[in-house]
């Protein structure tokens, strides 16, 4: 994912929320927010979000749920690996998410836009990433789930959360052709205040669920940056441009 955005005072005034620049037990506090151009889930960094329960707050959270029932820190650390995206078709249903979905523990996620690779050849040899993103949108929300989990050896507290995923509309699935998955979008602040509503149905979590139209949607293939360790530079969302043979064009 990539939270490009300059000035964490322009999420404050889309949300009407304080960034509280609080850090959990996982990290020693990480200062003043720095614009994150890409982000790799298992790196499990601590990034901005708004959970139903303090709506009124910008918090940092890490990517990687950990369920709270988890024993102990060596299992919090293994779990997170497989829990930092929810298919949210199976979130009511899962170990890890369940207790969750059925509590209403949902948040908000800013992002920029987000990664996904297209499969040249049908085995994956060759990938191409593109950047995805909502035209006319400097940012943008993705539901989550979030979770505390407290370390009985430490008493410290950890945040986390994970991404809830649905089917691919037509304009991602061109380019996630080989798992034709997108996030959740929720693309209005109706969606967005209605996600946050611990209250509100299954059947409309589910609804909130439903990927957008593809015309809300753009994308631009990227150079591979992303997949170098320095990866957090503006380059990693700008443009770039392939041989034709190795990217065909998707979107004429």
């Amino acid at each position: 994912m990539a939270m490009a955005w300059d000035k964490m005072s322009d999420l404050e005034y889309y949300y009407t929320a304080e960034y509280s620049g609080e850090v959990d037990g996982m990290n020693e506090n990480e200062g003043e927010w720095l614009p994150c151009y890409h982000t790799n889930a298992y790196d499990h960094m601590a990034t901005p979000v708004i959970t139903s329960r303090d709506p009124g707050k910008i918090q940092l959270f890490h990517w990687g749920l950990i369920p709270h029932r988890t024993s102990s820190l060596q299992d919090a650390l293994s779990i997170r690996q497989s829990t930092v995206m929810c298919r949210s078709e199976d979130m009511y249903d899962k170990y890890a998410y369940g207790e969750l979905a059925k509590a209403g523990k949902r948040c908000l996620i800013p992002v920029s836009g987000y990664f996904e690779y297209f499969w040249v050849d049908a085995k994956g040899k060759t990938k191409i990433p593109y950047y995805i993103f909502l035209k006319d949108r400097p940012f943008f929300s993705i539901g989550g789930l979030y979770s505390r989990w407290t370390d009985k050896t430490s008493g410290k507290d950890f945040f986390t959360y994970t991404v809830c995923t649905t089917a691919a509309n037509e304009f991602a699935a061109k380019i996630h052709n080989q798992g034709q998955r997108m996030p959740v979008i929720l693309q209005t602040q109706e969606a967005e205040r209605a996600w946050l509503n611990p209250t509100i149905t299954k059947d409309d979590v589910v609804d909130l669920c439903r990927a957008i139209p593809d015309e809300f949607m753009a994308a631009h293939t990227v150079s591979r940056v992303i997949t170098s360790k320095d990866n957090n530079v503006p380059e990693a969302i700008q443009p770039f441009s392939y041989t034709a043979s190795s990217s065909p064009s998707l979107f004429e």
